[in-house]
Order: structure tokens, then C-alpha cells, then sequence
């Protein structure tokens, strides 16, 4: 049985528990006052000052529980958790979501489904577990050299996949240049212009603008 002691819920043993049965923080009375946690307002997040307030009261053992909660109920957060533990587990994500990528253009088996919200989300889900530059960049340039090779594999494609192309180059560009990695990606850029020549929808053209505009100086 659990009681009110005036700031939360606790259990009345102090037993070791599962997360899942962790105790409510009470909010603050001002907060109750304005209609939080009531049926309007069930939508309004934890702030970060609260959110920091509340993990101060956990337990060592409460937080072990909670990691290892997120650790087994949601792949991102298992991802997460495993790059700050293990330093090659970044290399075997990198892998996992640039397979991913590629397999929207050419899968192991039948055609590419082209899902261009599973490509941006796995370009997101890598940048939120990674700070790696190089890699960052690779996944980018994953994206658009499997775009590219579909559409001369296929032929024409139609308008929002060349937009779609072009936007993630224009993308990879400025994020190589700031990155400092122009030198590391520059001969792939170009290739990309290069293997595009003949295809319509002006996509050839839209990327020989963005490569030269990068990359005049260092011609």
C-alpha cells in the first residue's frame, strides 16, 4: 500500500522496484492550480528544470531500473545507452541505418519502396545517438548516390524524387563544408553531377549548380 506524505508517493517498505511501479512526483500546486494533469492539459511535457527535479529523487537502484527499461523498450534510447557505453557500437548503428537507406532504393529482394520519411528518420535517429562528422556526411551521400543510381538504373523517375535528390545534395554540401570535409568528399560530389548527364526534370543541372557553388575555389 502506498501513502501521501505531503511531496509524493511512496511505497510503505522502501522495497527495490521495478520502474514501472516508481512513484509519481507531485507537481507543484501552482502547477495542479492551472489545470495541469487534468483532461485540457494532458498534452503539456514535464519541463526540463521539473524533469531534473524529479530524477534527483530517485534512487541509485531506480535509475538502473529506468535505464534499463528504456534500454529494453525502445530501440533508439538501446542505441543511445549502447553509444555511451561502448564506444564500437557506433559503427555497427552507422551500418544498420545505411543499410537501411540504400535498401529504400535497391532491397535484398523486390523493388525500392523509395519511403523518403524512413530515410530522413534514419539520418535522425544516427545524428541523435552520434557527433561523428564523417559518418554524418556518409549517410547523406548514401542517399544521393542510391538516388542517382536508381533513376539510371529505372529511368525517369518523376518530379518529387529528383527534389527529394537534390534537396538531401544541397544538404550533404553545406554540411560537408561546414564540417570541414570537402577534401574527403569532393571527388564523390562530383561523380554524382557527372553520372547524372541526359536525366530530365532539370536535375542534372539543379546539381551542377550546387556542386560549383560549393566547390569553385577548390577547382
Amino acid at each position: 500500500m502506498e501513502k501521501w506524505n505531503g511531496e509524493e508517493l511512496i511505497a510503505e517498505n522502501q522495497a527495490p522496484r521495478d520502474f514501472a511501479k516508481v512513484r509519481p512526483i507531485r507537481r507543484h500546486c501552482c502547477h495542479r492550480a492551472a489545470g495541469i494533469g487534468s483532461s485540457q492539459n494532458q498534452d503539456v511535457a514535464m519541463k526540463i528544470t521539473e524533469l531534473k527535479n524529479g530524477i534527483a529523487l530517485l534512487t541509485r537502484a531506480e535509475l538502473e531500473a529506468l535505464l534499463l527499461q528504456l534500454y529494453r523498450k525502445n530501440s533508439e534510447c538501446k542505441e543511445l545507452i549502447e553509444a555511451k557505453l561502448d564506444p564500437d557500437s557506433e559503427a555497427r548503428v552507422f551500418e544498420k541505418y545505411k543499410k537501411q537507406i540504400a535498401s529504400e532504393f535497391f532491397p535484398d529482394r523486390g523493388f525500392g519502396r523509395l519511403r523518403y520519411s524512413v530515410m530522413r528518420k534514419a539520418l535522425k535517429n544516427f545524428r541523435d545517438i552520434s557527433t561523428n562528422h564523417e559518418l554524418i556526411a556518409e549517410l547523406m551521400m548514401t542517399h544521393v548516390e542510391e538516388g542517382v543510381a536508381f533513376t539510371n538504373e529505372y529511368g525517369d523517375i518523376d518530379e518529387r524524387f529528383y527534389d527529394n535528390i537534390a534537396g538531401v545534395y544541397e544538404k550533404a554540401l553545406g554540411y560537408i563544408t561546414n564540417h570541414n570535409l570537402k577534401t574527403k568528399f569532393m571527388q564523390r560530389c562530383r561523380a554524382i553531377v557527372d553520372q547524372t548527364k541526359g536525366i530530365g526534370w532539370g536535375f542534372h543541372d539543379k546539381l551542377g549548380e550546387l556542386y560549383y557553388s560549393c566547390f569553385t575555389e577548390d577547382i
